[in-house]
């Protein structure tokens, strides 16, 4: 399973990178907003998106955008401290790793709409 991981905080995405690499799924970061460009360009396909609590308002409907334009199957998770969220699928970010490996273990069961429905709904 292949993910998008973004973030305003290099810190972070090599964090969040690492976790998501060691529960098995294959990881690309985009350090916004320089790397905004690179992401545009890359063209690839994943199977979902992480937006970092750490993006502004404007980055994260620009990630949607270039996600929706260039990969629209790719399904987008927002995480939020507090603020209003942007997309129609919202974590609270404290509830990131344990959803997170809860789909690892979904992985190859009953599909990735499914297990991200489950561990939404679930938050």
């Amino acid at each position: 399973m292949k993910i998008l991981n973004t973030s305003g905080n290099c810190e972070l995405l090599s964090i969040r990178s690492e976790y998501l690499w060691a529960l098995g799924f294959e990881v690309s970061g985009v350090l916004a907003p320089m790397g905004f460009d690179e992401l545009i360009s890359r063209n690839e396909a994943f199977d979902f998106a992480v937006l970092c609590y750490t993006l502004s308002r404007e980055q994260k409907l620009l990630v949607r955008e270039v996600i929706r334009t260039n990969c629209p199957s790719t399904q987008i998770i927002e995480l939020y401290l507090s603020e209003a969220p942007v997309t129609p699928c919202a974590i609270d970010a404290s509830e990131f790793r344990f959803m997170m490996r809860s789909l690892a273990a979904h992985v190859g069961g009953p599909g990735l709409s499914h297990a991200l429905a489950v561990q939404i709904g679930s938050s």
